[in-house]
């Protein structure tokens, strides 16, 4: 069984957005072309990536790259990369980590993908994997918002979906079937509402909060937008070893 942590990386920082040269690479080639919004996130992540490598309890992971000077930039720094195009943008944002978890799961059988934001908070538990194998074959964290995500649902309850701070697969079809959901619901989004479809679709329809605990929500990792973020009896918070931004980082 090969098991392995991963994280994607696309976009770049860059200062040339009057510059339209620097945007008729991507036309011509038929790539995404990158937004203000797109380089502003950048920026955030290149100093999510210093943070994460001072981390402690940091589980060695692979990088799925978009771009050249991406892959150049962390093979400097010693990690284990994949690159997947020389461009660094070539779809609208998030679809780039669909397309991470697509490639990854070509190479592995069981996969864990972490924002760089997302952090362990303490050491793993051995069992660790095997925790993970007594739910379904996706499993990513409900969260709540405030306003609707999703539209397929009724009411209150598009307010609910997975997020993609820490994605569990071990099932080789998932990623073909949230790009397709991605490109024929919900284009030119992020890929949260297709892991909703897709978690739906695999109970039949919207079951609840609590089904969807039952089945999909990883006791490994927590976060403040939980439905759950007051009960952590419920999350069982001693198997709690990832947690994000604003999340208790000691259970």
């Amino acid at each position: 069984m090969k098991r392995a942590f991963i994280r994607c990386l696309w976009g770049e920082y860059s200062t040339k957005t009057q510059d339209p040269l620097y945007f008729a690479k991507f036309k011509e080639n038929g790539w995404a072309v990158p937004s203000k919004h797109h380089m502003s996130r950048r920026k955030k992540m290149e100093s999510d990536i210093q943070k994460c490598l001072a981390m402690p309890f940091l589980e060695p992971f692979i990088t799925y790259i978009f771009g050249e000077d991406n892959f150049k930039q962390l093979t400097d720094m010693k990690l284990d990369c994949r690159l997947i195009h020389k461009s660094p943008y070539v779809f609208e944002e998030y679809r780039h980590k669909l397309e991470c978890l697509k490639y990854a799961m070509e190479e592995f059988d069981e996969v864990v993908f972490l924002d760089w934001d997302t952090k362990p908070s303490k050491q793993l538990p051995a069992d660790f994997w095997e925790q993970l194998n007594k739910k379904s074959t996706i499993q990513s964290s409900l969260w709540s918002y405030k306003t609707p995500m999703i539209n397929h649902r009724q009411g209150k309850e598009n307010k609910h979906v997975p997020s993609g701070a820490f994605i569990y697969i071990r099932d080789k079809t998932i990623p073909e079937k949230l790009i397709k959901y991605w490109e024929t619901r919900y284009p030119f989004y992020s890929e949260q509402p297709p892991m909703a479809l897709l978690t739906d679709e695999m109970t039949g329809g919207w079951k609840g909060t609590q089904t969807y605990f039952d089945l999909f929500e990883p006791v490994a990792y927590h976060s403040v937008r939980s439905p759950w973020r007051n009960n952590m009896a419920i999350m069982k918070a001693e198997s709690v070893c990832f947690v994000n931004k604003g999340s208790p980082t000691v259970f």
